[in-house]
């Protein structure tokens, strides 16, 4: 079954990656070094004996649940480097950030294709100390020749979408070696580690601890919006998918009839909708700029976001933030990072299925409004723009949320750290030793699965694309 992969990687290399990136670097999209990464080119090699972790969370998302936990271990193990790498341009965005906030951090680059052949060669000249995989970026290749170079790896944050689980049982044989792999896999709740076991990993291995997402911080680095006053209203709608652009622009000109200090701030999923947005703010008579070209002394009516690793400084500056992906069906984005924020309230559309037990929370909590559907999103922003009072009793419940669910990092980083802590005969401690079976623990974290894009190998096992 591996060899019939590889086969299939390799040929999806050749025929589609390897085409597709060198017409992007001819396009001027892409530099060389971007295929010299994805081939296993890149990384030097680290001198001396210092320990060293790799890191790999593909995008933006992924980032955000490694965030806490390499935190945490930056901060319990000192003498620990952490080497980074991600999937995509959202991912690199946001491990620049956390690179520059961090010293102990070196971002690698995009992870090699998933050959085993290119990856033996990468990790024996990077050298890790352990691989650190954020939520389900299962690549067969990695975690077996990580199982083959004897380098402990790990998966933190761990999910599995229910819906995904009939499909990956199917592999179950296969997924059953690749996961015996795994040293330790630290779930995001109960249902996650049951998930995890029915694909295949071992039930000693699976620990249910949380969702590291919870331990996120505010940014340390808040974004000024060009052109606007103190008095301004911002209406942030982040991570929005077509055609919610179009229905947040159908309510502006009502909204700011009411409100004309309103002003509405687009963070699109995709880039390639930018040109669209556009076109839109036009017919509807609204002065747009993009965030590239904006002045301090601009006048807009519409900010278009057109670079990532934005967003979250926008959500501190923002009255209210709305979460894209849940007025069209595509299974929602995570709300927590507009929440930690602690000002804006935060609102969501109905199908939040990725993110269904944190969403209910918040909704318990009074932390978050939920709209019925595209016809009620005017009714319902003109109740939030109109009431400061409730905005802020709900912002402040969001931040009480997220603090009574705090601490999975701290327990991600104390499992990783035991495992590669030597025993008294030199070798690391045996993780088939330590019972991760927690179904007795006080799991008070909800699952919070992400859909980000994964690897462009996404053959079979990366997390879902849109």
């Amino acid at each position: 079954m591996f060899f019939l992969y590889q086969i299939l990687v390799a040929l999806f290399a050749a025929v589609v990656a390897v085409p597709w990136t060198l017409a992007r670097i001819a396009a001027g999209r892409a530099g060389w070094m971007e295929l010299r990464q994805r081939l296993g080119l890149e990384g030097r090699p680290v001198d001396g004996d210092e320990a060293r972790v790799l890191v790999h969370a593909v995008s933006a998302g992924e980032v955000a649940a490694a965030e806490p936990v390499v935190r945490e271990l930056a901060l319990q193990a000192p003498h620990l480097s952490i080497l980074l790498t991600w999937g995509n341009s959202s991912g690199g965005a946001a491990a620049a950030r956390l690179e520059a906030s961090l010293p102990k951090i070196s971002g690698l680059g995009l992870l090699p294709w998933d050959l085993a052949v290119l990856l033996k060669a990468w990790l024996r000249r990077i050298s890790p100390s352990a691989v650190v995989i954020a939520e389900t970026e299962i690549w067969p290749a990695l975690f077996l020749v990580c199982a083959e170079l004897n380098i402990p790896l790990f998966v933190i944050n761990g999910r599995v979408y229910d819906k995904d689980v009939p499909r990956y049982a199917c592999l179950k044989p296969f997924l059953r070696r690749v996961l015996s792999a795994a040293q330790w896999v630290g779930a995001q709740s109960h249902r996650q580690r049951r998930n995890f076991i029915r694909i295949g990993a071992e039930p000693g291995k699976v620990e249910a601890i949380g969702n590291t997402k919870f331990d996120l911080a505010p940014t340390s680095s808040p974004v000024e919006l060009p052109g606007v006053e103190t008095s301004d209203l911002i209406l942030l709608a982040g991570s929005t998918h077509w055609p919610e652009e179009e229905w947040l622009l159908d309510c502006l000109p009502g909204l700011k009839a009411r409100f004309p200090s309103l002003k509405l701030v687009l963070a699109p999923r995709r880039m390639n909708r930018i040109k669209a947005i556009e076109k839109a703010s036009m017919r509807k008579g609204l002065r747009w700029v993009r965030w590239s070209q904006a002045e301090a002394s601009a006048s807009w009516d519409v900010l278009i976001v057109d670079r990532f690793g934005i967003l979250p400084g926008l959500y501190g500056q923002s009255a209210v933030a709305f979460i894209g992906g849940t007025l069209k069906n595509r299974g929602g984005h995570n709300p927590l990072e507009a929440a930690v924020a602690g000002r804006c309230a935060v609102m969501t559309g109905p199908f939040v299925e990725n993110f269904r037990a944190i969403v209910e929370g918040m909704e318990q909590a009074d932390a978050l409004l939920r709209v019925p559907g595209p016809e009620m999103l005017h009714d319902c922003l003109t109740a939030l723009l109109s009431d400061p009072a409730r905005r802020r009793r709900m912002s402040q419940a969001a931040l009480r949320f997220l603090a009574s669910r705090r601490g999975a990092s701290t327990i991600c980083a104390d499992r990783l750290l035991h495992r590669l802590r030597p025993a008294p005969d030199g070798r690391r401690s045996d993780p088939s030793n330590a019972s991760c079976d927690s179904r007795d623990r006080d799991v008070r974290r909800p699952p919070s699965p992400s859909q980000d894009p994964p690897h462009p190998l996404a053959l079979p096992l990366g997390t879902k694309r849109h």
